[in-house]
């Protein structure tokens, strides 16, 4: 799995590069994506063929007020990365607790390790 391309500016609008960690065991690879600032509601996951997007938006503060002084950075969060082939893109389980997205994308069944037992004789 890698990153596809960035993401920075997008179609005029810019976009927040959200970091990542990924990790694999023999079953499966999980994806973290940090989004702090935005509501589960909010978070789009989608697969196109062998391309995996996560895109994130930020709401604005509540409207109500007048905002005095503003240092952290409002916008949106976009990412792209390619899938191996050997990901079952059917088979994904995605979390989302503390700003933190978790996706878990399961290997297809014949790629995963075999063990054969020895008949005797």
């Amino acid at each position: 799995m890698g990153e596809r391309e960035d993401a920075r500016a997008r179609g005029g609008i810019r976009y927040r590069t959200p970091p990542v960690d990924i990790s694999e065991t023999s079953k499966s690879v999980t994806l973290q994506a940090e989004l702090p600032g935005v509501d589960k509601g909010n978070i789009e996951i989608d697969i196109d063929g062998d391309e995996l997007t996560i895109k994130g938006e930020r709401k604005p503060h509540d409207s109500g007020l007048k905002l005095l002084h503003g240092e952290s950075n409002r916008s949106d969060y976009f990412r792209t990365f390619s899938l191996g082939e050997e990901l079952d893109t059917s088979n994904v389980e995605a979390s989302f607790k503390d700003g933190v997205l978790t996706l878990t994308l399961h290997k297809k069944p014949e790629v995963l390790p075999k063990k054969i037992s020895i008949e005797a004789g």
